[in-house]
């Protein structure tokens, strides 16, 4: 039982914790360097945090994630709004004010050791992998929600029945920044289960590529 406990433990820290580092392929990436870029995100938003290990606890199961890829999520970012606005802005200028990433493994987790405290490794092994399948879900969001969970971070790791209506193991990715004077804040819920034409692709240059997206979606081109 100890044995199977450990794996679960193991297990729990897949998503966010010890991740390669993922090369994202972006041919003339310096041309972007002109897109201005201020990085005001707490030094906290890069690291890696675990909010508990206890079970009953309503952070169980929620992480931050620390993004382990090449360029940087922020550079990333300055990338994308020169390809939109780089040629429409003569001198874009990006205020970054928090860009994080949390992953949310706790219903697939607590029913893993439900069944094995009842079934041993015989629950475990029906009780089975997380194969439930969200699809992407963004929506923006008032900037206040980030003063407002300072104290409680791993609320940001929350979601509702509409964002993930089955429960699955997800990332969820916060992008709040400003674009030449105008600031807007989106939420984006990704799955950690790919589609099979996209099983390849690392799922957190998944996550953030699909919130940038998002997030440029909502400025037009003037």
């Amino acid at each position: 039982m100890k044995k199977i406990f450990l794996a679960l433990f193991c297990s729990f820290f897949i998503i966010g914790c010890g991740q390669h580092i993922s090369n994202i392929n972006i041919p003339e990436i310096n041309q972007s360097e002109s897109v201005l870029l201020k990085d005001l995100r707490p030094e906290s938003e890069d690291s890696d945090k675990i909010f508990s290990y206890l079970i009953t606890s309503e952070a169980y199961g929620i992480n931050r994630v620390k993004t382990n890829f090449v360029p940087s999520m922020t550079r990333l970012l300055q990338h994308r709004v020169y390809e939109k606005l780089g040629s429409t802005h003569s001198h874009p200028e990006i205020i970054v004010h928090h860009m994080v990433v949390y992953s949310n493994v706790q219903a697939n987790t607590r029913r893993s050791l439900f069944a094995a405290s009842f079934g041993g490794l015989a629950g475990l092994i029906a009780a089975g992998p997380d194969n439930n399948y969200v699809a992407l879900h963004s929506t923006t969001i008032d900037p206040g929600f980030f003063e407002v969970t300072a104290k409680d971070e791993y609320k940001r790791g929350w979601y509702s029945n509409k964002e993930n209506p089955n429960n699955a193991n997800v990332i969820i990715t916060y992008i709040d920044a400003e674009i030449s004077g105008k600031r807007i804040s989106v939420k984006t819920i990704s799955p950690t289960v790919l589609p099979k034409n996209q099983e390849n692709q690392d799922i957190f240059i998944n996550a953030v590529e699909s919130a940038i997206h998002y997030y440029l979606e909502q400025y037009s081109i003037e």
